[in-house]
């Protein structure tokens, strides 16, 4: 949507493609200090626990062999951050260039 936006006010495919990028980064990143912020406000909690055992992390950290569920869990939202910041922009890169294409079209339409 970004991408779209930005594309149908300046009439520009390469301002709504940096728009659609950029927005996908700051959005990566607000999503991973969120899941930091709320393992640290719940840490050692019963909830905490519950939601670990629903998505089967009891399970994976007893497969991984480490001794402290913490440092596993850590090292498990280091490896989704990352990724999750390499994917996203990828993503936006390719939608964020399909809607800039759109928003310049129906810029241009708008000015017939």
């Amino acid at each position: 949507m970004a991408g779209l936006w930005v594309a149908y006010q300046t009439k520009s495919w390469r301002y709504g493609l940096l728009a659609a990028i950029w927005s996908a980064i700051v959005a990566s990143l607000i999503w991973f200090l969120a899941v930091l912020l709320v393992f640290y406000l719940f840490n050692g909690a019963p909830q905490q626990a519950q939601v670990f055992r629903a998505e089967g992390d009891d399970a994976d950290f007893a497969r991984s062999g480490l001794a402290d569920l913490n440092a596993f869990m850590m090292e498990d939202f280091m490896g989704a951050g990352f990724y999750h910041s390499l994917l996203l922009p990828a993503l936006a890169a390719i939608l964020g260039s399909v809607s800039a294409v759109i928003g310049k079209a129906a810029a241009r339409l708008g000015e017939i």
